[in-house]
């Protein structure tokens, strides 16, 4: 398989990551500031809305997230434009996804009841247009890049961007709230965020030759990609590998200043520490990934996850060698190839799945593919929340940590459970040439 007809080296892989920089840097920046904006803790602002308020307004938006995927797919899948499938999405959602972010940080000054409508009403826009920019960006993986190390190498590029966005959220947002405000930080970097997701519009081929529109019904063309069998054991490996992990990132703040004993001043560190060894990972993946083939490392990484993962509960445990501290930063650097791994490999492997797909059937649904994938994720998010609240009841606290360490310890089986389903995986042919991939989006 050739190399693309233009756009060499790393232009066309770093102008695709850079809308995952951008929508990462809003939805993290969201997730890092929303409820503390409307529903500060006491003497530290007015509230706006009552913390109730607040989850219902998020899980809402959730909700739309996760609801509009599949139709936007759809929709995707069955476009035909001068400007290709994916790009017109891209093009018009950003400016409107940028609008609601910027929105969501200046609310009018009304009473509680209005002021909940307001939100709710915004981060609903936010959520779907996030849906109509990013369903179809993910879609465009599979034809700006030939299957192979190409694609883990521009997938890596996608992750790296996004972890960059969450490293740019971290920083920036608080400088920029703290100098001028939340609204001056809310339009800076919506403003900046609509930049780089319209570079992708304007600098990413989208190809003109399309594929053949899916004929089936949108209850059909669900079916349809359920019923790929690679899809289909690739789904629910990385739907039990997201229960896991899910319930691990959401206590690795009582990790570090319970299990390591660190004040929380220094979770930033800890964090930041992980996100520089992560990157550092990323040539070591392409590396391997180039020999061996992403199959085959991603169910590697899913062994060495089986192991890594539960030692995070035995942190701080008497009769372990070094300190609570350094065994934290221990496991840190040991899980910084396998989290670039999980970061990387799915996209890749999705894309390839999606791209057989349509050379075998001849009928692009791409965007399908990963708006199922969403659905599932999201499900085993709100899974993953459930199981984590009833371990924490068991024990979250210094001198009384059993079910914060058994947290690992069930993600730990889940990892498991996901390289057992995945060696289920069949092989993969390498697609032949297609001339129309990367055709010019004009």
């Amino acid at each position: 398989m050739g190399p693309p007809r233009s756009g060499h080296g790393i232009v066309r892989p770093a102008l695709y990551g850079a809308g995952a920089l951008g929508a990462s840097l809003l939805l993290q920046t969201i997730l890092l500031w929303f409820i503390y904006f409307y529903a500060p803790p006491a003497g530290q602002g007015t509230p706006r809305l009552s913390p109730a308020l607040v989850g219902i307004a998020l899980a809402s938006g959730r909700a739309v997230n996760a609801l509009s995927n599949p139709p936007v797919a759809y929709w995707s899948d069955r476009l035909r434009s001068p400007w290709g499938r994916r790009r017109p999405f891209i093009a018009l959602g950003a400016p409107a996804l940028a609008a609601c972010f910027i929105l969501l940080w200046i609310p009018p000054d009304a009473p509680s009841h209005a002021t909940f409508v307001y939100t709710l009403a915004t981060l609903a826009g936010f959520f779907f247009f996030f849906s109509l920019v990013m369903n179809p960006y993910a879609a465009l993986l599979p034809d700006i890049t030939p299957a192979g190390p190409a694609r883990v190498a521009t997938a890596a590029w996608q992750a790296g961007a996004s972890l960059g966005g969450v490293g740019a959220a971290v920083v920036v947002s608080p400088w920029l709230i703290a100098h001028r405000g939340f609204g001056a930080m809310g339009l800076a970097l919506g403003v900046a965020a609509f930049g780089l997701l319209w570079a992708v519009a304007a600098g990413v081929p989208d190809p003109v030759r399309s594929p053949a529109a899916p004929s089936a019904t949108f209850a059909g063309a669900i079916t349809s990609v359920l019923h790929n069998r690679a899809f289909a054991v690739y789904l629910v490996s990385l739907a039990l590998l997201w229960l896991g992990t899910s319930m691990v990132n959401s206590t690795l703040v009582y990790v570090v200043t319970v299990l390591m004993g660190l004040p929380a001043a220094h979770v930033g560190t800890v964090l930041g520490a992980a996100f520089v060894c992560t990157l550092a990972a990323f040539p070591l993946l392409a590396a391997t990934s180039r020999r061996f083939g992403a199959p085959r490392v991603l169910a590697w990484t899913l062994g060495v996850c089986s192991l890594i993962v539960p030692a995070i509960g035995a942190i701080g445990l008497r009769g372990l060698p070094l300190a609570p501290v350094a065994q934290g930063y221990v496991l840190v650097v040991l899980s910084a190839a396998p989290l670039a791994a999980l970061l990387v490999l799915p996209n890749a492997l999705l894309a390839d799945i999606a791209e057989l797909d349509r050379l075998r059937t001849g009928e692009g649904r791409e965007a399908m593919f990963y708006a199922v994938q969403g659905l599932v994720l999201n499900g085993a998010t709100a899974a993953a929340s459930v199981s984590l609240g009833q371990l924490l009841t068991l024990g979250d606290s210094p001198g009384h940590t059993l079910g914060l360490r058994l947290v690992p310890v069930a993600a730990g089986a889940c990892t498991l459970a996901a390289l057992l389903t995945f060696r289920r995986f069949p092989p993969l042919p390498v697609p032949a040439r297609r001339d129309e991939r990367l055709g010019s989006g004009g």
